[in-house]
């Protein structure tokens, strides 16, 4: 009875600091981390005997719950890296250069006699920041929208492991099949950045008039 016990609270010790673990390492980093551990089981099973159990769970948990947040932070800069790429591309297209023009617009509403850099690289930091300044609220849902291509991304880079490991470095029906829903995957995050920015430009158009509004009615 009392050996009993003494499991229960050390699961009930180890479920706890496993909730500790995921609220400071990030869930998706610790999702992406878990599911590469697993694929570095499956394809290199030597490894498991190189890292035995401690026999105590409480430390497995949190050796475990490090090991899975580090990798999946190096799987979520990795998806940072495909973000940056998209934005490469995106740049001299026209949703790009639509945010610019209405951030522009933005400033010569609300601040006329100071000239304001719509530079590329400070372009979505200046637009998401006037946003949130009107819209408080605003800024939780285009970081959202952000994070859901940036997680499309790692799931990419995630599922090319697994391709690799199912169709054993060959070219048949399985790697094809994966190569294709990889490319899906990456399309679909690549959508999400076109309607992220989209989301900014009409945001932006709002907060203009919003703030345009603003001094007609406090003068009434």
């Amino acid at each position: 009875m009392a050996d009993e016990v003494h499991s229960a609270g050390a699961a009930d010790e180890a479920k706890g600091l496993a909730d500790s673990f995921v609220g400071v390492l990030g869930l998706v980093d610790v999702i992406f981390g878990g599911l590469t551990l697993y694929w570095v089981r499956l394809s290199f099973p030597p490894t498991v005997d190189a890292f035995p159990a401690t026999g105590h769970d409480f430390v497995d948990v949190a050796l475990l719950a490090c090991a899975a947040g580090i990798i999946g932070r190096i799987v979520s800069l990795l998806a940072n890296l495909a973000t940056t790429i998209g934005w490469a591309l995106l740049e001299k297209r026209k949703s790009f250069t639509d945010v610019r023009s209405a951030l522009a617009t933005y400033f010569k509403t609300v601040d006329p006699g100071v000239m304001h850099d719509a530079s590329t690289s400070t372009v979505l930091t200046d637009s998401v920041a006037q946003i949130a300044a009107t819209f408080p609220s605003e800024r939780a849902r285009l970081e959202r929208e952000l994070t859901r291509a940036e997680f499309i991304y790692g799931v990419a880079i995630l599922l090319c492991l697994y391709v690799w490991h199912f169709s054993n470095g060959r070219f048949g029906w399985t790697a094809w099949v994966g190569i294709a829903a990889v490319v899906v995957l990456l399309f679909t995050a690549f959508v999400q950045q076109r309607a992220y920015l989209e989301g900014v430009r009409a945001a932006l158009g709002a907060a203009r008039t919003a703030r345009s509004q603003a001094p007609a009615a406090k003068a009434r």
